[in-house]
């Protein structure tokens, strides 16, 4: 139905330019002699017909040209828009500092938390982690780096001084040190040791993914993070 009516609407188009220029063209027969308010009727006519074939001559190249351009570009924007969704991204996170896990941490049946040696998110998690291990139907296991591992030696390495290597080493041992007191007071709570070098850190609970990139380069940067919604195949990866 609608390469219908495109075809319709082209061929109006060309039957009203071949209309603009027949009027141009009988617009040279009139004589010159022929006036109306004082303006040749000739020029009337002609210039008449000359306007009737531009305008349907640009309609005609928007609908053949421009349009279709118009077209291809929504078609591959929606295209990537709807790629995105499928692949279950909710949201982009500029600043993952900014996170807020709350909500997911008090009510998700399930959490699992991976981290290389960093302890500042779960510095920020201890008291609602600790009131999860009292909860029966709530589980948390929580992945941390391996001290005495190649990886850790790894991401050792990639530190720019002899200070901050040991500032990791020194909150490697304060996550360890949290994390074991709340898992001996409850079975519920899981401590695992990991000798991988993972390209992130994350967090995953009932309704969402949370993936923020490892950085390796030096100074200080707000690092992104991505939002996945819970039920993609991406967040089934990590359970």
């Amino acid at each position: 139905m609608e390469k219908r009516t495109n075809l319709f609407l082209q061929n109006v188009a060309y039957r009203f330019i071949l209309l603009g220029v027949a009027i141009w063209f009988t617009g040279h027969f009139v004589p010159d002699s022929v006036m109306l308010w004082q303006v040749k009727v000739s020029t009337l006519i002609s210039e008449g017909g000359a306007l009737i074939a531009a305008i349907f001559t640009v309609h005609a190249i928007f609908e053949h040209q421009l349009k279709r351009e118009l077209m291809r570009d929504l078609f591959e924007s929606f295209g990537r828009s709807s790629s995105v969704l499928e692949s279950g991204i909710g949201a982009v996170h500029g600043n993952s500092t900014k996170l807020d896990y709350t909500p997911d941490i008090e009510t998700s049946h399930r959490i699992v938390i991976g981290l290389h040696y960093s302890d500042r998110l779960f510095r920020q998690l201890t008291d609602r982690l600790q009131r999860r291990s009292q909860v029966k139907t709530m589980e948390t296991t929580l992945l941390i780096c391996n001290g005495k591992g190649p990886a850790f030696d790894y991401l050792l390495s990639q530190l720019d001084s002899e200070a901050f290597r040991t500032r990791a080493r020194a909150s490697l041992e304060i996550l360890v040190s949290q994390a074991r007191a709340i898992q001996n007071s409850n079975t519920r709570f899981e401590v695992l040791r990991h000798d991988k070098v993972l390209p992130y850190s994350f967090v995953v609970a009932d309704s969402r993914l949370w993936i923020k990139p490892f950085r390796v380069s030096s100074g200080r940067h707000e690092i992104t993070a991505l939002e996945i919604q819970g039920g993609h195949s991406l967040v089934q990866l990590f359970f």
